[in-house]
């Protein structure tokens, strides 16, 4: 860990953004070996319900997810966090693992999987992103420690690399169903009850045998909470579907 981040203290360590240098961060009591991780395997997973706003502010600055036409190549600066948030939530609500090969990212969709490449010595790993960081103007990823350790970074804290993005998140789009009727007088009379609650699109869907009262669509499950938690409160029961 470089000395700069040492001494970053961010006002904003928030769940959304827990990625946020402070003092006593650094390696593992105890030597973990990295040589022996493998790296994860590229695959798109859906874009997670949490971490993954149109816009958000840290410190002063407005980052903008980019959900779609984000730069496939990056260059920049890569350092990299370890003990003082092993074991806390990441972004997209994942429990940060420091001996687990992963990265934080300002701007690209969570997950994503991208290669990161050393500039000066080739060397080169594929992590998992899943967090959101680091949040110093020139820097533009933050790896784990293990994946710091498998790039012989941690001496020095930091180094130039080049990011490519090898797989990104899909975005599914998912409904909210709140019924299912064989009769469909009897979905419509619901739908209107339900619309007398909620403030969301409501629709339903026909299928061979059932008329299917659903919410939305969504493109993820975070827009949806404020709708959750009036259909919970109304104790209606839901659940998730997608197309």
């Amino acid at each position: 860990m470089s000395l700069i981040d040492r001494l970053i203290v961010t006002s904003l360590c928030l769940v959304l953004f827990t990625h946020c240098h402070a003092p006593q961060d650094g390696p593992p009591s105890r030597f973990f070996d990295a040589s022996q991780l493998d790296e994860p395997i590229p695959h798109h997973e859906p874009l997670s319900a949490y971490g993954n706003p149109e816009s958000y502010h840290v410190m002063g600055q407005t980052y903008h997810v980019q959900k779609n036409n984000f730069p496939k190549t990056q260059k920049g600066v890569a350092s990299w966090y370890g003990t003082k948030f092993h074991g806390h939530l990441t972004s997209n609500h994942e429990r940060y693992n420091m001996n687990a090969l992963t990265a934080a990212h300002k701007t690209l969709p969570l997950p994503t999987y991208v290669r990161v490449t050393r500039q000066d010595t080739g060397q080169s790993i594929i992590v998992r992103v899943n967090d959101r960081g680091p949040f110093v103007s020139n820097r533009i990823i933050d790896l784990s420690y293990a994946a710091a350790q498998k790039l012989d970074m941690l001496k020095y804290g930091t180094a130039p690399v080049q990011l490519t993005v090898l797989a990104a998140p899909t975005q599914t789009t998912q409904w909210i169903q709140t019924g299912a009727f064989s009769n469909a007088t009897l979905a419509q009379h619901f739908k209107q009850h339900l619309a007398k609650a909620l403030n969301t699109s409501i629709s339903i869907q026909h299928d061979a045998t059932l008329y299917r009262v659903r919410l939305g669509p969504y493109t993820n499950r975070q827009a949806a909470q404020a709708v959750i938690q009036s259909l919970e409160a109304r104790s209606i029961k839901w659940h998730w579907t997608t197309t």
